[in-house]
């Protein structure tokens, strides 16, 4: 788990950089006092003692080459996992986080047809089996039709936003047409319209995070 240096900061200050230690953890009244509507977990959490491993693993932006560290707590012990092995499941997470980022910005995930149990599950199950299908639609196309990227000034890459727009649009077409010429057709429709749409890979690109406003009336926000 990731945290902020402000929290629980009294360890994790007595960890040196690109190493990690163990402490035993407990929380007294005033570090529980947000869980006071709960009094049987906020009892338990104050009659508990925890064994929690900090680690700092030095990171280098690559947008201005400086170095920061970044404060993990775990449970797991350095027999199970080195601090290498930490780091590398870290990188590993923000793949993780990039295809949620897709999901609930770009397919708009949380934006559900209903508000039953099972219509949000559908929703979800869709959500994700769409991105599946786009994803490995991608990986295809990639492998047939490599990109010259000699042409462009950027390094380019199929656009994804609209690859998913076009998947929705001709996939269902593709499979479900009376004749084999029609459904033939219609990938090859989707496959020359995913070719023409690139976008370039800009390094050390920031764009100012934006709070998207959600116009569905069934969105979580409103309904839960």
């Amino acid at each position: 788990m990731r945290m902020d240096n402000q929290n629980l900061k009294r360890y994790s200050r007595q960890v040196v950089s690109g190493q990690d230690q163990t402490f035993e953890i407990t929380f007294n009244r005033v570090q529980t006092n947000y869980y006071r509507q709960d009094k049987p977990f906020r009892t338990k959490l104050m009659n508990t003692t925890y064994t929690l491993r900090f680690v700092k693993i030095p990171l280098t932006k690559a947008e201005t080459g400086e170095v920061y560290d970044e404060v993990l707590l775990t449970n797991l012990t350095p027999d199970e996992f080195s601090l290498e092995g930490l780091r590398e499941l870290y990188r590993l997470r923000w793949e993780v986080e990039t295809v949620y980022n897709i999901l609930k910005n770009r397919m708009k995930l949380e934006e559900f047809s209903g508000i039953r149990d099972r219509l949000i599950l559908q929703d979800i199950y869709c959500c994700v089996w769409l991105y599946n299908l786009t994803m490995i639609h991608l990986m295809e196309v990639n492998e047939a039709y490599e990109i010259p990227q000699d042409r462009y000034k950027y390094e380019m890459k199929r656009n994804i936003n609209i690859a998913i727009g076009i998947i929705k649009t001709y996939f269902i077409q593709s499979v479900m047409s009376e004749t084999r010429e029609a459904r033939k057709k219609s990938m090859d429709q989707m496959n020359t319209l995913i070719l023409k749409h690139l976008v370039p890979i800009r390094p050390n690109r920031q764009a100012k995070r934006q709070n998207s406003v959600n116009k569905s009336r069934r969105s979580y926000r409103y309904t839960y």
